[in-house]
């Protein structure tokens, strides 16, 4: 083993944790920006304030679902002692998953907006 392995290997979880924590803070950004044109969308159309608010409970509970899985995973990943243990696919799909997953993350949100949209249309009339 040569004798700057373990600072570089420090070094590049170092990173890696750095990349991810920015990666998590632009999807809060992207949340946090899809939220504000929504709520601007919805200022002063009839059943507006109704969609903000289902907005919200909907963003909420995506959090909170969010990290109860998140709970539910690493209790899964401990018990089994797997570090991936609901992969279904080989690595041969890790490129079309990241397309999938890119595109979900985009579709997924706007989906519901529309639904939370309609929603708010169904309680005012």
């Amino acid at each position: 083993m040569a004798p700057h392995a373990a600072p570089r290997a420090g070094l590049e979880l170092l990173l890696q944790g750095q990349i991810l924590s920015q990666i998590e803070e632009s999807q809060r950004v992207l949340g946090a920006l899809a939220g504000w044109i929504f709520d601007r969308y919805a200022l002063g159309k009839p059943g507006g304030e109704v969609a903000r608010r289902l907005g919200v409970l909907m963003v909420s509970g995506l959090i909170v679902g969010e990290g109860l899985f998140n709970v539910a995973l690493a209790l899964l990943i401990v018990v089994s002692g797997n570090g991936t243990p609901l992969a279904i696919v080989g690595e041969a799909f890790a490129a079309t998953g990241t397309v999938l997953a890119g595109l979900a993350f985009i579709l997924v949100p706007l989906g519901l907006y529309f639904w939370t949209w309609r929603r708010a249309k169904a309680v005012v009339a």
